[in-house]
């Protein structure tokens, strides 16, 4: 088999798991907004609990914007992996469009890291400040911290720089007599 059908058949599998994994996310923030599950806090070995039902139109709202950041991020970066895969699949491995892909993807990562990292401290400050709950939980920022996102996201930034780099290497090379 050459390299062409070969990389014709893996990027279907990229396109078709970035669709997957899009669905997947948009799938599990209805279902948990659905489900009118429980928003537990935890202080030393006391939980606190409650459930979106319970909670008023404002704070519901908030955890909506606070729950769905990281998620868009997500579906931004599958996204990009599926125009990647379509690029891939019209053969265009190494051009402006590719590299712009792993910039946003970079991007979309770091974004979704740094949200995720802030998606427990900030519903602790909401419901602390909004009189719902009686205290702030002692869960610091570093215990969220998701380095690994934001180091993915890091690392496509910076594949993405080299690719753009490459590519105008090349387009100065085709002009080079």
């Amino acid at each position: 088999m050459d390299s062409d059908a070969t990389l014709t058949r893996w990027s279907k599998i990229l396109l078709l798991l970035a669709a997957a994994t899009a669905l997947q996310s948009v799938a599990e923030v209805f279902a948990l907004f659905l489900s009118d599950g429980p928003i537990v806090l935890a202080r030393d070995q006391e939980l606190w609990r409650t459930s979106f039902g319970e909670l008023p139109v404002f704070e519901t709202a908030a955890v909506a914007v606070i729950v769905l950041g990281p998620q868009l991020a997500w579906v931004f970066v599958a996204f990009q992996v599926g125009k990647l895969a379509v690029n891939y699949r019209r053969g265009n491995l190494f051009d402006a469009s590719a590299s712009r892909c792993f910039l946003r993807i970079g991007a979309g990562l770091t974004v979704m890291g740094a949200l995720d990292t802030l998606a427990y401290p900030a519903l602790n400050h909401l419901f602390y400040w909004r009189g719902i709950s009686p205290w702030l939980a002692n869960q610091s920022v570093l215990a969220e911290l998701r380095l690994d996102l934001i180091m993915a996201g890091a690392f496509f930034f910076i594949l993405g720089k080299i690719m753009a780099r490459g590519a105008e290497l090349q387009d100065l090379e085709r002009f080079t007599v």
